[in-house]
């Protein structure tokens, strides 16, 4: 099945990381940027086709979400980091802030399993593999996906 990101991750993380920081990051980033990065918003989750296992991208970001729709579906990923939406915004707050965008709330994101014949709309990141390995791939790069909910911040 094709694994499918129906919006920009990392939102709701975004935002709250602009309004606890906001002081500290107007003297790094130029007005133009604030101001771009303040007007990110948050969607309304998707309709999604009856058949395509989703689950909402809360509190723990793209890497929870993964694990635990996975977890559910027992199946293994092939993911492609690079194709994960996320604005340039988030990414230069999160590199700012030593902050990880993949585990920022990101409501109003589904993460769908989309099996052959079904559609959503979004933007396709992976697929799932008949095996328990989850991976993340940046280009050469291989890594496995690992989750410990117990370490993870309220970003």
């Amino acid at each position: 099945m094709r694994v499918v990101i129906t919006g920009d991750i990392a939102v709701r993380g975004t935002i709250k990381l602009l309004e606890e920081n906001r002081e500290e990051l107007k003297k790094v980033f130029s007005n133009s940027f604030m101001r771009r990065a303040a007007a990110v918003r948050e969607e309304e989750l998707p309709r999604i086709e009856e058949g395509i296992s989703f689950t909402e991208i809360g509190e723990g970001g793209i890497t929870e979400a993964l694990w635990e729709l996975a977890e559910r579906e027992k199946t293994g990923l092939r993911i492609m980091l690079d194709a994960i939406p996320v604005k340039q915004e988030t990414i230069e707050i999160c590199n700012q802030l030593d902050k990880d965008p993949y585990t920022l709330a990101s409501y109003g994101t589904a993460l769908c399993f989309v099996p052959e014949g079904k559609q959503v709309g979004g933007t396709d990141v992976g697929y799932t593999i008949n095996d328990k390995k989850r991976l993340l791939l940046y280009g050469d790069t291989v890594r496995f996906l690992r989750v410990n909910k117990s370490e993870q911040s309220e970003d």
